[in-house]
Order: structure tokens, then C-alpha cells, then sequence
């Protein structure tokens, strides 16, 4: 197996691996799909001489890679304990990563820093729970984010404390505040200058002029996006809606507590939730930022990094090219190129040297050609909401297809356009795919997207709407429907079956919320005590009664379609109880229902033969029901 230890101590770095092109007539092997890729999240050192990766070691762990531009060595730090991975990493410095060890994608287990061109591995056990932020610029530091107490005989508080990367012993306690952290800004000279926190049914932040003032309250909006300093440090870029249906970019002063005019935005959509800065490696210099329109979208604030960009549109017209990290200084620009048939392909573009050099392709067996188009469309809810989504038809047959629904979790999340394995899995089995960014979904607007928040049966009511808006143009056969997704969109797909029966054939449900009061209920006096309160907060004290009446539990007795049901019985997001309570009621009811679990996942399933097994049972129940 080419693994990244292998592949990259090599001197190449084109790195296309030869595969047999997929045949038409077969359904692409779900191995070719869903098998994790070989290397991602690549990035360059701060000075631009290194770049760094998570990739799979000779047995398949996710490890964390090193290697220098100029020599080809590389490094690799694999980490031992079964189900441990590398989750995420950052340089501190020039010399110097670190990098969280989770379980399942999000069970942290620990923090680690290393040196670029060595082997040991330094752990930073500090706290019972470590949120690893931006390194300090120039600083062979580290900041933390850890909570204590209990929730009740010791209520919680949290410290931001900054920690010597290779002891992990305390520098400084930058603050000690109560509740739950939420995230931090650094500004572009390493200070750290504002915070947000929950506490007490309330989101607010914090900030301070500089390092050595003291901390005071900033009346900011509790659900703005704070995409980080300007270069003056008495500046926060944000985008919020302030008073307007779309959110926009602005310029927040600090100081005088106020917006600017906006200084970008969008005709159709926000950037309230998707949009991101894009620091230089150095980060010194904010180059832009992109957000997510019905395809991605990057604003460049200079007009040298545009140039650059225009360079990367011509030499790969048919991709979107995503800078991932630049160091303008040394005009080394990592680069991610994708398109909704293209699994992703990391190049690095050498400015100094006029040269673009594949680095890795996530899925080199896949043949983009014999991939199915995704494309995006409009609809009108019944309630006369303009509402979007994307299709995807097979390569081969003709319309009116058989349709699978696929609904995305959040609920308060979205569908975006680009390459997505399980829709390209559907479709080459003949299904057409339909994604609906239902109300509620980030990212359409004030109306859209935050005042409908809350409307559960008015969600379900966009997903049939959009399925009959299908069937009216012809794309879906009305008579072979099917619905699934995870988490929120479990939900949804049972709640189809439930309240829909004459419309969906079958459901898929995925770590699905099936009570949505016990869902709720359970996270009081928890961990997550401040999504029971955001929960109550949005539903009303007696949200118990009002969704009961909206949860497929309840209403088991109007299922009359098959129903497969999927949970990881270590899913501390969404309790696996939800999933056997109503594969009990399945069974009472006598429902034709089929049940795939594995002990060891959680919120989702992660190991590569769980999945494969996961999608093979998929094929085989639309099969036989659709």
C-alpha cells in the first residue's frame, strides 16, 4: 500500500498514482468511495521551507508528516492506542507543530508537540480538557482553552493559559473566567484580544485594547462571525446581518463598539456563517477570505494574490483552486483543486520558479469523466419561500429516475457544491440525488436561515416540495422515493416515512434524533449544558409537548416502509439510546426494519471496513425496497 511515508521520502513530488479507469456498465466499488485518503491537510511552514500533512503510516493510522521543500527528508510521528488518530495540527513555529489526538474524529485524548526534523514526542498533558488555539507568533508557546468543575458542587469556569510547547507547563493564565469558552481571537502581533464565552443562558464576549488592559464587555451580536484583527489591532473583520436580511463583511472598531459601511457582500447569500480568513503562513498579513455561494467563493484583498489566483484558474479552468496556505514572501502556495466529479488534488504552485507540481490526489482511482454533475437548483416552498438545492442524475438511463433524498444533518448547517462520495455512490447504483438546503440551513439570509430556525415540520415541509418539484420536471419517479441522513438528517428521513408514507418507499436513518425531548432532556446539568438552554431557548419551556408531536418515536404506528436504522454505540452526540428505543417501537409495530451498529463508533462511522460494510448493506436495502 503507497502510503505517505513511503511516497514522500521519495525525490518526486508528482505523486499520481495509476489506477484501471472505472467501467461505465459497473458501479464504482465502495472501496474506491469511501476509503479514507492517503494524506490531507496539507499547509506550509511559516516560513515556507516545510510543509506538513495528516497521512496514513504503513498500518493505516492517521500520523502526522513533515518534509522539507528543499531536501525531500520527511518526518512522521505516529501515535500509538487503538482508535487514536491525529485529529488536527498547526505550527507553532518554523521548528516547532503541535497536533490533538481525538477518537472517533472529536473524543479528545490528548495534546503532543514535536520538532520538524525529529522523532520525539512531547505531551502536553495540562488540564482534563485542552482546546489548542492559534500558536503565538514568534513564541515557542502555546494556548489553551481548559474547563473545570463539575456543573454543580463546583460550577464550571474555564482559563485561557498559555503553556511552554514542550513541558507543557504554565507560562501564563491569561484569564480566568466562568462557563463555557467558545473561542478566542489573536491578533496580528500575537496578542490575545478578544473572547467569547457562555455562561448562564448567555453568549457574550470580552476584549481588551491590549495586553497588559483590563478585560471589558463588547457589545457584540452573540451569533456574529468574527474572522479575526486587521492590521491595525483596533479593527475586527465580522459579518453579521446588522439590522439587514443578508449578512455582509464589515470593518467592527473595538473601541467605539460600531460597524463600518460593508465592504463586501453578496446578492443571494450570507457570509454570516461560512465566511473565513486567509492569513499568509507567516501570519502576519490577512490575504482575503472565501465563503460558500452555490459554489465556494474567494475575495482577495490585494491585487498581487489575485493575480495569483487568476494564474491557478487558467492552469486548472475546470476546478475550483482553493490557497489553503501561501507564504508570499518565499511565493510558495499550497493549493486544493476540486470539482463536484474531481476528488480533491493538493499542487503547490512555486511562484519563483513559474511551476505547478502535483503534490497528491485524495482519490486517485477515481476516473472524474465517469462521475455524475452536480448541479444546483431553485424551488418555492408552499409558503412561498425561494429555497435552494442541488440535483444529481446518473451518467446512464433516462428520467424519471428512482430518487434518493439526501437530508443534511445540523439541522442549522448546509449543502454545498463539490464532490461528495456518497452522492456519487447513489448515483452510479442508477438513484438521482436530491439535496435540499430546507429553511433553517446557514447561509440564505436573515428570513431564511435564522428567523425559521426553529421550524421543524416547516423543514420536513421543504423536503417534500422539493421532491415534488422533482417529479413535476420530471427528474424523479414518484413511485420509487427514498430518504436518508444522519443525525438531524436521520431524523428527517423517519419523519418522511412517518408523516409521508405515500411518498417514501423507504428510509435510511444515520445516529438520528427520533425523541426529540429526550434528546434535549438529556443534555441538562451535562457538558453541554448550554445547548439544553440554546434548546429551551429556542423552542420554549414546554417544548416537550410541542415535539413529541414532531418526533417519528411517537408516531411509529404510521410507518408502513421499510426502515434500515444505523447508530455507533459509543455516540456521545446523540445517545445510541434514541436508535434502540425506536428499533424497539420498529419491532412492536411489526415495521420491516434492518439495524447495522458497531461498538466501537460514535457520532458516525470512521473505520474504513466499517464503512465499506455500511454501504454494501445501503445497496442492498434500496435494492430490494426501491
Amino acid at each position: 500500500m503507497k502510503t505517505p511515508h513511503s511516497l514522500l521520502s521519495t525525490s518526486v513530488l508528482v505523486a499520481l498514482l495509476a489506477h484501471p479507469a472505472v467501467s461505465p456498465a459497473k458501479p464504482i466499488p465502495v472501496e474506491d468511495l469511501f476509503g479514507e485518503s492517503a494524506a490531507t491537510a496539507f499547509s506550509l511552514s511559516p516560513d515556507g521551507t516545510y510543509f506538513a500533512l495528516i497521512g496514513r503510516d504503513p498500518k493505516g493510522k492517521r500520523s502526522l508528516y513533515a518534509r522539507s521543500l528543499e531536501t525531500d527528508d520527511t518526518q512522521a510521528w505516529t501515535i500509538d492506542g487503538g482508535g487514536n488518530s491525529v485529529a488536527s495540527y498547526a505550527w507553532i513555529s518554523n521548528e516547532r507543530l503541535a497536533y490533538r489526538v481525538s477518537r472517533h474524529d472529536y473524543y479528545f485524548q490528548g495534546l503532543y508537540s514535536v520538532e520538524r526534523d525529529k522523532k520525539t514526542i512531547h505531551r502536553l498533558d495540562f488540564g482534563a480538557v485542552n482546546l489548542i488555539e492559534d500558536p503565538l507568533i514568534d513564541r515557542e508557546s502555546l494556548l489553551v482553552l481548559r474547563r473545570r468543575g463539575d456543573g454543580e458542587i463546583r460550577p464550571y469556569h474555564s482559563e485561557l493559559v498559555e503553556i511552554n510547547s514542550t513541558t507543557g507547563l504554565p507560562i501564563e493564565t491569561v484569564w480566568t473566567f466562568k462557563g463555557t469558552p467558545l473561542g478566542i481571537e489573536i491578533d496580528l502581533n500575537g496578542q490575545v484580544r478578544l473572547l467569547k464565552t457562555y455562561y448562564k443562558n448567555e453568549h457574550f464576549f470580552m476584549y481588551r485594547v491590549d495586553s497588559e488592559d483590563p478585560w471589558t464587555r463588547l457589545d457584540l451580536p452573540e451569533d456574529v462571525n468574527i474572522l479575526g484583527f486587521g492590521p491595525s489591532g483596533k479593527v475586527v473583520l465580522v459579518s453579521d446581518y446588522f439590522g439587514r436580511d443578508r449578512s455582509a463583511l464589515y470593518r467592527y472598531d473595538i473601541t467605539r463598539q460600531e460597524p463600518g459601511d460593508p465592504i463586501y457582500e453578496d446578492p443571494v447569500y450570507d457570509l454570516h456563517t461560512s465566511a473565513a480568513k486567509i492569513l499568509d503562513a507567516e501570519r502576519k498579513v490577512p490575504l482575503g477570505f472565501r465563503y460558500q455561494a452555490d459554489h465556494e467563493k474567494t475575495i482577495w484583498f490585494s491585487k498581487e494574490i489575485k493575480q495569483i489566483q487568476e494564474i491557478l484558474n487558467e492552469h486548472n479552468p475546470d476546478t475550483i483552486n482553493r490557497i489553503v496556505s501561501a507564504n508570499l514572501s518565499a511565493g510558495r502556495f499550497l493549493v486544493l483543486c476540486y470539482s463536484d466529479r474531481q476528488p480533491s488534488i493538493y499542487r503547490l504552485l512555486d511562484y519563483g520558479q513559474r511551476r505547478i507540481t502535483d503534490l497528491w490526489p485524495t482519490r486517485p482511482q477515481i476516473d472524474p469523466e465517469k462521475m455524475s454533475p452536480v448541479e444546483s437548483f431553485e424551488f418555492v416552498s408552499r409558503d412561498a419561500l425561494p429555497l435552494h438545492g442541488y440535483l444529481t442524475r446518473p451518467v446512464t438511463g433516462k428520467a424519471p429516475f428512482p430518487t434518493v433524498v439526501v437530508v443534511h444533518g445540523g439541522p442549522w448547517a448546509r449543502d454545498t457544491w463539490g464532490f461528495d462520495p456518497e452522492v456519487q455512490f447513489l448515483a452510479s447504483r442508477g438513484y438521482a440525488v436530491l439535496q435540499v438546503n430546507y429553511r433553517g440551513s446557514s447561509g440564505f439570509g436573515r428570513r431564511i436561515s435564522l428567523e425559521l430556525k426553529a421550524d421543524l415540520k416547516g423543514m420536513n415541509d421543504d423536503i417534500e416540495d422539493a421532491v415534488r418539484w422533482a417529479i413535476a420536471e420530471g427528474h424523479t419517479d414518484e413511485d420509487r422515493v427514498g430518504i436518508m441522513g444522519g443525525s438531524f438528517g436521520g431524523y428527517a428521513a423517519l419523519y418522511g416515512v412517518a408523516f409521508k408514507p405515500e411518498l417514501y418507499k423507504c428510509a435510511i436513518g444515520n445516529v438520528g434524533v427520533y425523541d426529540w425531548p429526550m434528546h434535549i432532556s438529556e443534555k441538562k446539568g451535562s457538558f453541554s449544558d448550554y445547548a439544553f438552554d440554546f434548546y429551551r431557548k429556542l423552542w420554549g419551556e414546554d417544548y416537550r409537548e410541542k415535539l413529541e408531536a414532531l418526533s417519528p418515536y411517537f408516531h411509529v404506528d404510521q410507518i408502513v416502509a421499510p426502515v434500515f436504522i444505523a447508530y455507533g454505540r459509543d455516540d456521545r452526540r446523540v445517545k445510541p439510546v434514541q436508535s434502540k428505543r425506536m428499533i424497539a417501537a420498529l419491532k412492536k409495530h411489526g415495521v420491516e426494519h434492518e439495524v447495522f451498529s458497531k461498538s466501537w463508533e460514535g457520532h458516525g462511522f470512521f473505520d474504513d471496513e466499517v464503512q465499506f460494510k455500511y454501504y454494501r448493506k445501503i445497496e442492498a436495502f434500496l435494492k430490494k425496497n426501491l
